[in-house]
This record gives structure tokens, C-alpha cells and sequence, in this order.
């Protein structure tokens, strides 16, 4: 419980990333970046997951040490209080996180919510392991921190390509369904070398 409050503590650092790569972004376009900073959004994003795949290694970490030193904490009705209603809270802001990611095509909102999403399944891992405790099968513990850290490793991969999509011009459109769109007005005889860039709140073509 101790490690996992220092966990939530030390999150600050992401919403600070969040904070920064937002105000940077929204930027508007000038001489020297014509196309604008939204780019600022990706590269938070990326220093995002690197605290998730950090997080990966916490949880692991503390699961090899508890199978390690066989450690069995005093387990107490306040401990499992304590630990739901922080999973509450971090349910809570994950989902509106990424509700908000979503209606605003934000790369930096989608990863905070997968992050804040990362400190609900490290405390489940916390609330698994005093379960476990508390019945006599300590092995269920180490068996949910394996499932918990593949999850959120899962998560921060799946920021990092998105990220990298989007720093690497990746196309944002099918080039097909513009040709086929373009092509349908009366008058346009032909739509080639068709090109997209971008991010999906902020494309160019």
C-alpha cells in the first residue's frame, strides 16, 4: 500500500507532461512551423507511456518481492477500504480522461487516461494481494501481477505506435475512399499522388 501511494504521488509528472504538451500545441502556426505544434502531443504521449512501462516495472517489482520474502502484511478492514475507494478514484478519472481523448482526438488525454488506467490495475494488484493474504493462496497474487503488468504493457505500446505515426507523417486518410470521393463531382477528371499527414484532430492533405 505504501509503494502503491508513492505510485499515485508521483503521477503529478504526468498530468505536468499533459499540462505542458497541451499549452505547447495549441500554439498557433508561425513562420518557422507553418504546420503548426500539435506534434508537442505526441511526444508527451511518448513520455507518457514511459511511465507506464515504469509502472510495469513497479508492479512487477513489488509482486517478486512479496513472492521473494514470502512478505505477508497485517491485512485490516480499513486496508481494503483504503484501497477501493482509490480505485474508484482512479476509475473514475481514467474513463473521463478518455472520454474527453476520444471527443477531442487527443493523443495526450488518451495516454493520461491509459496511465491513471495503470494505477487502477496497480491497486487491484495491492487489493488481489491482500485477498490472497487473507484466505492463504498467496500464488493468486503473483498470478494477477503477471495479467495486471501485460495489461498495462499492452497499453503503453499501443501509445507508442500511435505517437510514432504521427511524428513519422503516417497517412491519416485511405488515399482510395478521397480519389473515389473526389471523382464523384461532376467536372473532376482525375485525383492522383493524393497525401495525408498529420494527427487525427489536425490533418493536412
Amino acid at each position: 500500500m505504501t509503494s502503491d501511494g508513492y505510485h499515485s504521488l508521483l503521477d503529478a509528472s504526468s498530468n505536468l507532461i499533459g499540462f505542458l504538451t497541451i499549452w505547447l500545441g495549441l500554439k498557433p502556426p508561425d513562420r518557422g512551423h507553418p504546420y503548426g505544434h500539435r506534434k508537442f502531443e505526441a511526444f508527451g504521449a511518448m513520455a507518457i507511456s514511459l511511465l507506464l512501462f515504469l509502472a510495469c516495472y513497479e508492479i512487477a517489482t513489488q509482486g517478486w518481492e512479496r513472492l521473494k520474502y514470502h512478505q505477508e502484511p497485517h491485512v485490516t478492514v480499513i486496508s481494503f477500504i483504503i484501497m477501493f475507494f482509490c480505485m474508484l478514484i482512479n476509475l473514475g478519472v481514467s474513463r473521463y480522461e478518455g472520454k474527453k481523448g476520444k471527443k477531442y482526438h487527443s493523443q495526450i488525454l488518451s495516454a493520461d487516461s491509459a496511465h491513471t488506467r495503470s494505477d487502477f490495475f496497480a491497486s487491484l494488484s495491492v487489493l488481489i494481494s491482500l485477498v490472497a493474504i487473507a484466505i492463504g493462496f498467496s500464488i493468486l497474487d503473483i498470478v494477477a501481477t503477471v495479467i495486471i503488468v501485460l495489461f498495462i504493457g499492452k497499453a503503453a505500446i499501443m501509445i507508442i505506435t500511435d505517437s510514432l505515426n504521427a511524428l513519422m507523417d503516417h497517412a491519416q486518410l485511405d488515399a482510395a475512399l478521397i480519389r473515389k470521393l473526389a471523382l464523384s463531382i461532376e467536372g473532376v477528371r482525375e485525383c492522383h499522388d493524393i497525401r495525408t499527414r498529420g494527427s487525427a484532430q489536425n490533418i493536412y492533405m
